[in-house]
């Protein structure tokens, strides 16, 4: 049964009958986010910021509010890609956004949610650019927070962006300039990929290389060089420390 025979309205009755529910990883809950999603994305986005909502008044409330479960674990928000073709798209995005400014250990969820919605796009980098420009910390902690966790390779795609970033990080205070290379580093490493034992992996020497020429291609914006300087350090690193743990093994 498809989740067009519901009216709009009934799903959002059902989700919010759900809200209250402390633990939503049995029963098929995520059955039923990924089944709504399919028709109604925006509800069970909507669904899943009234929970968050609902979380925070725990917080204020209740002892055992670390119990409650925004989203299932594990769950997919694929589905919520939708919202992309949607005339709301930057206003979703731009709520999760404004809430990592306040997040906690909820950050992390609210962040894989943004790019559950969002991609590496025009909307997502004024989004981001909107807070670099206001210089307050916490909103360039929550743009930092979405790079640790967005889509791979954020500084060789958007390079001028990762400039921007690392200078207005800087210009706001030395260590968050500094920590925001290193979050740039990280994002920029490969999160998968097969190799033969005993060689190098493959993504890790492409990254070097491609992080190499564009150190070159940055020489004279020391920014951007420092930046692809330590994404090659830390490939080159990870590198090696790859061929140890197979020499460990008998590789």
């Amino acid at each position: 049964m498809g989740p067009e025979v519901l009216t709009r309205n009934q799903v959002r009755q059902l989700l919010d009958k759900l809200v209250p529910v402390q633990d939503i990883d049995g029963f098929y809950i995520g059955h039923l986010l990924a089944w709504a999603g399919r028709a109604h994305p925006a509800l069970v986005f909507e669904f899943i910021l009234n929970r968050h909502d609902f979380s925070l008044g725990l917080q204020k409330t209740a002892d055992d509010w670390v119990q409650y479960q925004v989203v299932p674990r594990g769950s997919s928000l694929t589905d919520l890609h939708v919202l992309r073709e949607t005339e709301g798209y930057a206003r979703f995005l731009a709520q999760i956004r404004d809430r990592l400014a306040d997040s906690g250990i909820e950050a992390y969820w609210l962040s894989d949610l943004f790019w559950a919605v969002g991609t590496l796009d025009d909307t997502t980098m004024m989004l981001a650019d909107e807070w670099l420009h206001s210089g307050e910390r916490t909103k360039l902690e929550a743009v930092l927070k979405l790079i640790g966790r967005g889509p791979t390779g954020v500084a060789l795609l958007r390079p001028q962006f990762a400039i921007h970033l690392v200078d207005a990080c800087a210009a706001c205070a030395r260590d968050l300039g500094d920590y925001s290379v290193g979050v740039l580093a990280v994002n920029a490493l490969p999160k998968s990929g097969a190799w033969s034992p005993g060689q190098p992996p493959p993504g890790l020497v492409n990254l070097q290389e491609e992080a190499a020429r564009l150190s070159a291609a940055f020489q004279v914006i020391p920014t951007g060089f420092r930046i692809f300087c330590e994404i090659v350090a830390l490939a080159t690193q990870e590198s090696e420390r790859s061929l140890r743990r197979d020499g460990e093994i008998g590789f």
